[in-house]
């Protein structure tokens, strides 16, 4: 197939594995986006719920009943964990249920507000706790957009390879076509 427009098998190969490399890096590069998104998105539905159970704890409720109650207003991506919890601290009233739907993210510090929450439901709940909430949910915000800086500017260095890749696909191709420039004139001779 490649002989009729002049070019060997060899040179076919060498385009192909060059396809193959990149192909294989941008599936390995959107999938590592896409579980990033994935993350932001399950955070940014946290920080959601988190501002919607706040009201309802300064109106009085308990943790178990403003949980129920910020269930009704979460987004699709946190219902089912939230209702896990939920399921969990019916069965077992310890520290572990609030440290397994943490587990759900990706960041310590929701693992903090979690275990202050935890704290907030067996110490009675006082306003020095909800001052503690507000305090770390600051540096949570604060984290966060951090963290997101740092992701844009990694995703923007990682483009940087992009040229450079081609670069060598480029070479190895120009290599394969000279090798079989010099075999075909050895063979000839």
């Amino acid at each position: 197939m490649f002989a009729a427009f002049g070019f060997s098998p060899m040179w076919g190969l060498g385009s192909l594995a060059g396809g193959g490399i990149i192909v294989t890096l941008y599936i390995s590069f959107r999938y590592q986006t896409l579980e990033e998104a994935q993350n932001a998105a399950r955070i940014e539905a946290f920080i959601d719920a988190f501002d919607i159970l706040k009201i309802f704890l300064f109106n009085g409720l308990n943790v178990y009943r403003s949980l129920e109650a910020t269930i009704k207003y979460v987004k699709p991506a946190l219902r089912e964990p939230l209702l896990r919890l939920i399921e969990d601290i019916d069965g077992d009233k310890s520290l572990q249920p609030y440290i397994s739907f943490a587990r759900y993210f990706s960041t310590n510090i929701i693992e903090q507000l979690l275990v202050a929450l935890y704290q907030y439901d067996t110490e009675g709940g006082s306003v020095r706790h909800i001052e503690g909430f507000e305090y770390m949910f600051a540096q949570f915000r604060t984290e966060q957009k951090r963290d997101q800086t740092r992701r844009y500017e990694e995703r923007l260095d990682a483009m940087n390879m992009w040229p450079l890749l081609g670069a060598g696909i480029i070479a190895v191709n120009l290599l394969i076509g000279v090798v079989e420039i010099i075999m075909r004139a050895i063979s000839e001779l």
